[in-house]
């Protein structure tokens, strides 16, 4: 069982900088307010590492990071991550806020969006069999990108659901198909079978943290209630940009990822 220190400090730490990013945009991002309880969420995030590399029960591995693919995998999950909490609640509320969509309606304007995942995510997986994880991990963080490009330049202050939306849409479910259940298998191929159990659920982990942290950004660029509609609209290309350039940095992750059907070593416990 994880050490319950490990578990509190982390938590305390994504807690503190999810709560500064939420707060830079009425304070701003360098006011004292948001600096200090960034530095002290970072601090305690320093002592999370600290305590795991002394702890006999770690919450999270650290000697698993030698594995090249896990490295990169569990980064590319955070960033991917981030990227999916911005991209799924951004969109929530710009057709609530913008459009003024109903919740109901927003709900199943975006609904075919995960259908289209589950379906996607098992052809995909096929096709990982016969050319490796790691095209598929390029390609799904460069078609986010692609669809971030869309959305900035088609999505409209007037509703145009078909035109701005749905095709933007439909593209980063692809990547989310390639991306999610490709960048887990690579990471969790990499563990020794005797750490599969606590690699996997560091990956999974990761994956809620980073949303988490999506989340937030989402709410530091358009959270503010006294941004009028048109205001409003403008704000929503800071997530529409973060988007773009969380999906480059998600394929330089794949880059120097291995294919491989082992487990590339054994760690000394």
């Amino acid at each position: 069982m994880p050490s319950l220190t490990g578990v509190a400090l982390v938590a305390v730490a994504a807690g503190a900088i999810s709560f500064a990013i939420v707060n830079s945009d009425a304070a701003g991002w360098a006011s004292a307010t948001t600096l200090t309880i960034a530095l002290i969420g970072i601090a305690i995030l320093m002592l999370f590492v600290a305590h795991q590399k002394r702890t006999a029960a770690p919450t999270l591995d650290l000697d698993l990071f030698a594995l090249t693919n896990f490295r990169w995998g569990i980064i590319a999950m955070f960033i991917y991550a981030i990227s999916f909490g911005a991209m799924f609640f951004g969109s929530l509320l710009f057709m609530v806020e913008v459009w003024q969509y109903s919740i109901l309606k927003a709900g199943f304007a975006i609904a075919p969006g995960p259908a289209l995942v589950a379906i996607l995510a098992a052809l995909f997986g096929k096709l990982a069999l016969r050319v490796g994880q790691r095209p598929l991990i390029l390609m799904g963080g460069l078609l986010l990108t692609v669809s971030a490009f869309y959305w900035l330049v088609a999505l409209s202050f007037e509703p145009n659901y078909w035109v701005g939306f749905v095709p933007p849409f439909t593209i980063v479910a692809i990547s989310i198909a390639l991306i999610f259940p490709q960048v887990t298998s690579i990471a969790a191929q990499a563990l020794p079978p005797d750490r599969s159990g606590v690699g996997s659920a560091a990956i999974q982990a990761v994956r809620q943290f980073g949303q988490t942290f999506g989340v937030a950004l989402t709410l530091a660029f358009v959270g503010n209630t006294s941004y009028a509609r048109r205001e409003l609209y403008g704000h929503f290309d800071q997530i529409w940009w973060t988007l773009a350039i969380l999906g480059v940095l998600t394929t330089l992750c794949g880059l120097p990822m291995v294919i491989t059907k082992k487990p590339e070593g054994s760690l000394g416990n």
